[in-house]
């Protein structure tokens, strides 16, 4: 076993626990910011629409919607904690699963003395694509929930997970939960197929450096 207590097959959990906890706090003002504003150009895009004006958003830039949303949300209304507790329900079981999957199917695929050929990136691009569909497949629904807690404009926050939850199966049905799911695949099983395969090429790479 090791220092979280979790067999030796299943290594990569427990440290993802703590990096979950860590990437939750680290990366909630920065979600905030991010939802906000790409709601703020939407809304405004939607206005301008209906009234057949400029409307702000043809006005206003991404760099000046960015800034506008910065100020709102550190300085206004100081709501760049929103949603913390679901951000920290999504993320540390989002990076223990992730990191525990690709732990685990490298330990299959993989030899201890990976030397960095061509199997060796195969199986860590494929392991990272894996347990990334894995991952977004599972935890979407709570992504989906954060997100609209943290849409909400304003200083106090009104909408509570369980209301989101309600909220989004009401307008949307049950399958609104995992709504853009195909979407996200398309973009992270490639990219951490690409980013895995070149972390295990790199590696093996190192370790034969460090042989010599």
């Amino acid at each position: 076993r090791n220092p979280c207590g979790l067999p030796a097959r299943w290594p990569g959990f427990g440290p993802g626990s703590v990096a979950g906890v860590t990437g939750a706090f680290v990366g909630c003002p920065f979600n905030v910011v991010k939802v906000r504003a790409q709601d703020y150009k939407t809304q405004a895009l939607d206005v301008a629409g209906s009234s057949g004006g400029t409307g702000v958003a043809r006005q206003l830039s991404n760099g000046a919607i960015v800034r506008k949303v910065v100020r709102d949300v550190f300085l206004v209304e100081r709501s760049y904690f929103r949603g913390l507790p679901v951000a920290l329900f999504y993320t540390v079981p989002s990076a223990s699963l992730y990191l525990g999957t690709y732990s685990r199917l490298r330990q299959v695929l993989l030899p201890q003395n990976a030397s960095g050929g061509t199997f060796t990136w195969l199986a860590g691009g494929f392991a990272g694509a894996t347990a990334s569909m894995c991952t977004s497949t599972i935890m979407l629904p709570l992504d989906t929930v954060r997100t609209v807690i943290q849409s909400e404009v304003g200083s106090a926050s009104t909408i509570t997970p369980a209301g989101a939850f309600a909220q989004i199966v009401r307008n949307r049905g049950v399958t609104g939960l995992w709504s853009g799911l195909s979407p996200v695949i398309l973009r992270s099983v490639p990219s951490t197929f690409v980013s895995m395969a070149v972390y295990e090429t790199v590696r093996g790479q190192l370790q034969n450096w460090r042989a010599r």
